[in-house]
């Protein structure tokens, strides 16, 4: 039943204080609706029987089933949570919000205050409570409520409150639909260019990202607005990201940190910063300060799953880049979380579970595991390489060599078939030429080695167009993994990323 399934999501979804607020006053003992009640009892039920379903549920609350009844009572238990979640009392006690939530919630209460006093014709109260309002989105940059309201204000006044001040609040009307029209916009190139479908930035619109940058930053100069400004800081990064200066991108996101933690205004941008900062620091080899930042999130605040996934996602790739394997086990099961309608990212703990079979030399657990994680396949030059690299690996391990052959054919034909333009392709169109060496020469790594030492070199090098790069799907390092091949020893990841950060600090 759809309607229990909502009501459920909303009840664990509730913090302890709103839990406390609502068994207080929608439940208390001068409430017709006692915790004795039914919508009392169904509350209780929901608490302790998380998997309850709607048959069972009906059982013990009518001794029968009852569709009907159970969906009404749901519905009207669902209205009232809502209703109670909304009351301004619970709001401002909330932590949940940070404080430019809660004075957005203040805004849209005034508006509603306005209207009600107006219908009564309480016309002059109503218009200082809408002059409160007017002073608040202004303060916290609330545009379209302060059109809202600015636009009531407009309808009120008459050419005997002066034509000047008619003029006035006409000029903001017109001013304040600009940077409202701006922020919409930078936060739309915003959300476009940060799509993170693959593990690389994907851009979909023919403009390039300097040319937006330059718009946003024009919106900014004329409008002087703080939240095109922090999306202005937004898109820097990301263009600092894809261009693989993450020092560049340390330093912004500090730089924006700085200017929101002090007032600690919006709880959003603050894990923006942090997550940004974080990322940075893994992708510079600085695991532990990574950690430290990703540590200063509020996960408790955080109510989006997505950032969850994604927080937990940085902590499991600091602890597997850091060599704390154990760690990483530990911190993988948390990553299974599922996001509703997003199956390609559901996918991703099964693929890294696999690498994690790989590196303990479980090679036929590892193999089963990427059984799971298809839907990454769809990533054509990115995602769908490392799975097959990864299964060619286990499967070279495991000697099942006319299988190794087939998926290398398989691995040739599809980069043949596709066109990419990022690094991890370029080094998988090398590893796909070693791959077919290593399957012509019968398996000897020492003669691959002796022939193809220019392309392993390559790939091995500090060059951004083939080199091993941090946070993308080749976990296990192939031309590490092939030295080992070479030297007849087991792939060492641990030491393999010991070596590899202190080679790092030198090259910084």
């Amino acid at each position: 039943m759809i309607e229990l399934e909502r009501l459920k999501e909303i009840v664990f979804s509730l913090t302890e204080i709103e839990i406390k607020y609502l068994m207080k006053n929608m439940f208390s003992k001068s409430n017709e609706n006692t915790s004795k009640g039914v919508s009392g009892k169904l509350l209780q039920i929901i608490f302790h029987s998380h998997d309850i379903d709607s048959e069972d549920l009906s059982f013990k609350l009518y001794k029968r089933v009852n569709k009907s009844g159970l969906k009404k009572l749901i519905q009207r238990l669902t209205e009232k949570i809502l209703d109670f979640l909304s009351c301004y009392e619970v709001i401002i006690a909330n932590d949940l919000y940070d404080s430019r939530t809660k004075e957005v919630f203040y805004i849209r209460r005034k508006l509603m205050h306005y209207d009600i006093l107006v219908m009564h014709g309480v016309t002059n109260y109503a218009l200082t409570i809408l002059d409160q309002s007017i002073i608040s989105a202004k303060r916290i940059e609330k545009y379209d409520l302060l059109l809202k309201a600015l636009e009531r204000k407009l309808i009120k006044m008459s050419l005997k409150n002066g034509l000047s001040k008619y003029k006035k609040v006409y000029d903001e009307i017109k001013f304040y639909s600009d940077c409202n029209n701006s922020l919409n916009r930078a936060r739309y190139y915003f959300r476009l260019y940060a799509s993170n479908f693959k593990f690389k930035q994907i851009v979909f619109l023919g403009r390039d990202i300097e040319n937006v940058i330059i718009q946003v930053q024009s919106d900014y100069e004329r409008t002087k607005s703080k939240e095109i400004k922090y999306v202005l800081y937004y898109l820097r990064g990301i263009k600092y990201s894809g261009d693989g200066d993450y020092i560049k991108n340390r330093e912004n996101f500090k730089n924006l940190y700085k200017q929101i933690d002090e007032k600690k205004w919006n709880v959003r941008y603050t894990l923006v910063c942090l997550l940004n900062i974080g990322l940075s620091e893994t992708m510079l080899y600085n695991f532990e300060s990574s950690l430290q930042y990703i540590s200063k999130i509020n996960l408790k605040k955080e109510k989006n799953i997505y950032n969850r996934v994604l927080i937990n996602e940085v902590v499991f790739m600091n602890y597997l880049y850091s060599g704390k394997i154990e760690l990483a086990k530990q911190f993988l099961k948390k990553l299974f979380n599922n996001v509703k309608n997003s199956k390609f990212i559901n996918a991703k703990p099964y693929y890294y579970k696999a690498a994690i079979y790989t590196l303990d030399g479980l090679y036929v657990e590892s193999n089963k595991e990427l059984l799971n994680c298809n839907q990454l396949i769809s990533d054509k030059d990115g995602w769908n390489l490392g799975h097959r690299i990864l299964s060619i690996i286990n499967n070279i391990e495991l000697e099942k060599l006319s299988l190794v052959e087939a998926q290398v054919e398989n691995l040739r034909k599809h980069i043949s078939r596709i066109e990419g333009d990022n690094a991890f392709f370029n080094r998988s169109k090398i590893i796909c030429k070693l791959l077919i060496s290593i399957v012509h020469n019968s398996y000897d790594f020492k003669t691959v080695d002796k022939k193809l030492k220019e392309s392993l070199s390559l790939i091995g090098s500090n060059d951004a167009n083939y080199k091993w790069i941090i946070n993308t799907p080749e976990l296990i390092i192939f031309h590490e993994w092939f030295e080992s091949k070479v030297k007849g020893i087991p792939y060492d990841h641990v030491e393999v990323m010991k070596r590899l950060k202190k080679q790092n600090k030198v090259k910084k």
